[in-house]
């Protein structure tokens, strides 16, 4: 339902002309058409405007890489912070598998310890390594459990809870801030 009323269309309209514009710069610079590519696509991304669909395809072209987008490229360079991170987070999936594994091992009826160590040797890993693995898991388990009881756990699945707390692990504070509104209605992660 539209509201009639003069001033809300031309709200509507002169923010349909902002978006528009944001999206026509970006749109240019992406092109190769810009002398300030790089303020352009700033300038759009900082501003709450929807991005077009025609920005959002060249941004994945640019992405993918020259040969897809006609000799141009973008590149986004990561540092040791963030190859740490990705580390990280890529290690505790491997935990999680792991731990995963062996739990459904001992839930088969294998003693824990021989679990642990049919594990370890099946992918040369430490059965040091694999038992933390298992504990990892568990703990990890036991907050999914707990969180889809929640409305808010339920509404987002186990998966995505999965990689909530994989990534609260690895990223700590800066997860935290991107997931605080979603971390309150869930119950605390004990790491």
């Amino acid at each position: 339902m539209t509201d009639g009323k003069p001033e809300a269309r031309e709200a509507r309209r002169v923010e349909s002309d902002e978006a528009r514009r944001y999206n026509l710069r970006a749109l240019m610079a992406l092109k190769g058409s810009s002398l300030s590519p790089q303020d352009d696509l700033i300038e759009l991304l900082k501003t709450d405007q929807p991005i077009n669909r025609l920005v959002r395809d060249r941004l994945i072209e640019l992405l993918l890489g020259p040969e897809i987008s006609g000799g141009m490229s973008l590149s986004l360079r990561g540092n040791k912070t963030q190859r740490d991170r990705t580390n990280a987070y890529v290690s505790r999936n491997k935990w999680f598998e792991i731990g995963q594994w062996i739990d459904g091992l001992t839930s088969q009826g294998a003693l824990r310890a021989h679990a642990i160590e049919e594990v370890a040797s099946a992918i040369n890993i430490s059965e040091k390594k694999a038992d933390k693995s298992l504990n990892y898991y568990r703990a990890a388990r036991n907050w999914i459990a707990k969180s889809l009881e929640t409305e808010c756990g339920a509404e987002l699945g186990a998966a995505t809870l999965r990689e909530l707390y994989i990534f609260h692990d690895c990223q700590g504070d800066l997860a935290k801030e991107l997931n605080s509104e979603i971390l309150e209605r869930l119950p605390p992660i004990g790491l």
